[in-house]
């Protein structure tokens, strides 16, 4: 700060909180500010960016702080010019071009998303290049079972000293953050209750892998694909959600039918009367980043828009539901079910509303294919006790049929 600034002004977000080097700064600006104050006005002034005041700690929490808003700024502002014993004609200027800048300069601000999870914790990637979450356990010929729990436990150590930082930025991160550790641990203790023992499983003659029984395998890789799946959404560049509220909400739901009554069945009322009124909340670049999100809730609003609107053609829709399949083998079947049975339900109804012009053979021949995979899949792993993403596929191969046959009435008029 220069001995001849009349004000200081130090912003806060939630990632500074934890900066030791954010208090350092604003412990120089403070002794600063004290020894100008005896010789003329002046202060420092903390501005907060999704922080509150009674969270600012040690030299921060001494000075006046303003909130991110428009009056609060305001005042700010008007206690910067006051000590610069500014006249009349110049209060004037400043108000006028805090009104005309405001609105951009809030657009501006509320666009800068948190820090990305490489940028909080830099050795993430790091921590999980280990043949532990890459390596599945029929391949690990060592079978050393003490150091592959051994490196578990060394990683939920690594992360656990970014606690303090990640619970200050409180942001989605969060949420995958703490997800990653629960997933983690119940990795360890899968491997402590089933593999410690040190136990050596036969090599199969035909494939060099080990013979391993379903019950330790599923148990042990389940959570292996759940946890480089966190680990992927916690280092890719579309992390954050595009509903934050609602998909972090959803996300923290254990139960379908909470998920169902809460956050689902409102969204489809909602989605159906802002249609009525030709206002969708969602702008088509907004929906188009829900269909390729992270974010469960976020594909599933995405779904449920295009049951209801002929947003988009029908190929890459059809592709979205491979997607969703693809996330569900991709954990052996430890993934969610809920995307994919909105996904399947979406298609469904748009091959219904679209009729012989939607029945292009290829594609049709195309999601008859994957309606047979999906249902082989659901078998093989014993998935959808309720049936509900059977009865859909049911459903969808009937529309099928119907569309292809209208097609074929169509070509014959």
């Amino acid at each position: 700060m220069s001995s001849t600034a009349d004000a200081g002004l130090v912003c806060i977000t939630r990632e500074a909180l934890q900066s030791g080097w954010i208090h350092f700064e604003a412990g120089a600006l403070a002794r600063a500010i004290r020894r100008k104050s005896r010789a003329r006005s002046g202060a420092l002034y903390t501005y907060l960016l999704g922080v509150q005041p009674d969270e600012l700690r040690g030299p921060l929490a001494e000075f006046q702080s303003t909130r991110f808003d428009r009056e609060d700024t305001k005042k700010l502002c008007a206690a910067i010019v006051g000590s610069m014993g500014l006249e009349a004609p110049a209060l004037e200027v400043w108000e006028k071009a805090l009104e005309e800048n405001w609105p951009r300069f809030e657009i501006d601000v509320k666009a800068i998303g948190p820090l990305p999870a490489a940028a909080i914790i830099p050795e993430l990637e790091e921590l999980f290049q280990r043949k532990t979450f890459h390596e599945p356990i029929e391949d690990c010929m060592r079978q050393s079972w003490i150091d592959r729990f051994t490196g578990v436990r060394e990683t939920i150590a690594g992360l656990l000293t970014y606690r303090p930082i990640m619970r200050a930025d409180n942001s989605y991160l969060l949420d995958v953050y703490e997800d990653l550790l629960s997933e983690l641990d119940g990795y360890a203790m899968n491997m402590g209750a089933l593999l410690l023992e040190e136990k050596k499983f036969e090599v199969d003659g035909e494939n060099g892998r080990l013979i391993i029984g379903n019950g330790i395998r599923m148990a042990c890789e389940s959570r292996r694909g759940r946890i480089r799946h966190l680990v992927t959404h916690l280092l890719a560049p579309n992390c954050a959600p595009v509903l934050e509220a609602e998909s972090r909400r959803y996300a923290r739901m254990t139960s379908f039918h909470a998920r169902k009554t809460i956050l689902i069945h409102p969204a489809e009322r909602a989605i159906q009367q802002e249609l009525s009124g030709g206002n969708l909340r969602l702008t088509e670049q907004q929906l188009s980043a829900c269909a390729i999100s992270l974010w469960e809730f976020d594909r599933i609003y995405y779904y449920l828009v295009q049951e209801r609107t002929s947003f988009g053609d029908m190929e890459p829709l059809v592709e979205f539901l491979a997607q969703e399949f693809e996330r569900v083998r991709a954990v052996d079947g430890g993934a969610s079910l809920v995307p994919l049975h909105y996904a399947i339900r979406a298609v469904k109804k748009r091959l219904r509303a679209g009729g012989a012009q939607s029945g292009l053979p290829e594609l049709t021949a195309y999601v008859r294919r994957l309606t047979d995979r999906i249902e082989r899949f659901l078998d093989d792993f014993g998935l959808d006790k309720g049936r509900q993403v059977r009865e859909n596929l049911v459903e969808l191969r009937d529309v099928l049929g119907a569309v292809a046959e209208e097609a074929v009435q169509a070509a014959a008029r």
